[in-house]
């Protein structure tokens, strides 16, 4: 693959037999694969792993045992996906029992952590090259043959090093994140259930919320909102700026954002009256029941589709982001489950929902919950931009370093001959 591209002064091309050890996977019979807890003896056999079902951001996450693995990966090597979709990629951080949809790659000619990110930038290519009449797949040819630029090992570890330096920071970002969702959900609890601290010294026990403070109401959605209304029933059409955007139920996210991809729009005439307003809570009635997104107009112009329900706060009794933060709770995933037990088709309909108990604190106290809870949902998306920003970042650098077209010199990059 390849095999006429510019090769960068001192680099040299091999195929990856030459630089490395690859072992394809292999089903083991089927009498030695079992549910695993995630405890075991490599005297009595591995986890198995046979495909990218189980890839975690670097390392696999299996979920099988093997008691008599035919095939088996390394700690260190590159676990690669040969059967559709091919080309992703894992580590391996243990020795792993491997079925027929990964191959183990195992470095000895190059840096390890360079051969990684030299097969993370090659999935484009693989999957060109994949066969398979009912789905894609490549063989043990495709993968030996497969083409490789290699610069000195002292470059190689320098791009690995830098590579990794970004791949890490990535790291400590999401698990900032993990952190931080951890803690919001926590406060969301104890606040939804005590209220803000040291306000209340007396609580009472409510059917489907549990404990709340003596003092707040209990309502039903319906209560607190105008008339639900379903979304429109016109057909999407590509996204065109000038238009409101179309937010469908698969456009939202399960903590309740809207996916920034796949964007679309309507015909205007088609979609008028179903323009969302500040504050507007948007609900799944279909596919991922119990699904919710608040609008706000740093979202632009947006209209919603069928299988959505909007509810639109009375603002004089209910604050749109206390609403919202109702939705995020337990006792809400909880309803969402009896509601989808009780019925025949796995749906909630308008009346369902207006149906839904929520806890009902003044104003102020609303005010103050949702204020603590959107400091650290603030916190959260910037640490989502940070994170966007760095993969974007090792997109664009990963590609120059390892085609060659920047290069390192000492401590500065040069390209084209200029350093920097």
């Amino acid at each position: 693959m390849e095999s006429n591209s510019h090769v960068p002064d001192s680099w040299r091309r091999v195929p990856l037999k030459d630089v490395a050890h690859v072992v394809m996977g292999q089903s083991p019979p089927g009498d030695t694969v079992t549910d695993w807890n995630g405890e075991g003896d490599s005297s009595d056999g591995l986890p198995f792993t046979q495909g990218n079902a189980e890839f975690g951001a670097k390392f696999p996450q299996p979920v099988k045992w093997c008691s008599a693995p035919a095939k088996i990966a390394r700690p260190g090597d590159t676990l690669i996906s040969v059967r559709a979709p091919v080309g992703d990629t894992n580590r391996a951080d243990r020795m792993l029992s491997i079925g027929r949809g990964l191959a183990a790659v195992r470095f000895t000619g190059i840096d390890p952590s360079y051969g990684w990110h030299v097969l993370n930038e090659t999935k484009r290519g693989l999957e060109r090259i994949a066969q398979g009449s009912t789905f894609e797949a490549i063989g043990s040819n495709d993968l030996l043959t497969l083409g490789l630029l290699v610069p000195s090992i002292e470059e190689q570890r320098a791009i690995a090093a830098i590579l990794d330096s970004i791949d890490e920071a990535i790291e400590r970002t999401e698990e900032v994140i993990a952190a931080t969702k951890r803690l919001r959900d926590a406060l969301l609890h104890d606040l939804l259930t005590r209220g803000l601290p040291g306000r209340h010294t007396e609580f009472k026990q409510v059917r489907g919320l549990g404990t709340i403070p003596a003092g707040w109401d209990v309502a039903r959605l319906g209560d607190v909102c105008e008339r639900p209304e379903y979304g429109a029933s016109a057909p999407a059409r590509p996204y065109d700026p000038v238009l409101p955007r179309y937010v469908r139920i698969t456009d939202i996210t399960d903590d309740g954002r809207l996916k920034m991809d796949d964007l679309r729009s309507a015909e205007p005439e088609k979609v008028q009256g179903y323009e969302l307003q500040d504050g507007d809570l948007l609900f799944a009635r279909s596919g991922s029941v119990g699904r919710t997104y608040r609008y706000t107009s740093k979202d632009g112009p947006c209209v919603y589709a069928g299988y959505l329900i909007r509810f639109r706060a009375l603002r004089e009794l209910v604050l749109p982001e206390f609403l919202e933060l109702c939705t995020r709770s337990g006792f809400y995933h909880k309803w969402v489950e009896s509601i989808l037990r009780q019925g025949a088709q796995p749906n909630i309909n308008a009346a369902e929902y207006a149906s839904l108990r929520i806890p009902l604190p003044s104003l102020d106290e609303q005010d103050h919950i949702s204020h603590s809870i959107a400091c650290l949902t603030n916190s959260i998306g910037d640490s989502r931009r940070a994170t966007h920003v760095l993969r974007v970042t090792k997109t664009s650098i990963s590609h120059q370093l390892l085609k060659g077209e920047l290069r390192l010199s000492g401590n500065r990059f040069r390209k084209e001959g200029i350093e920097r």
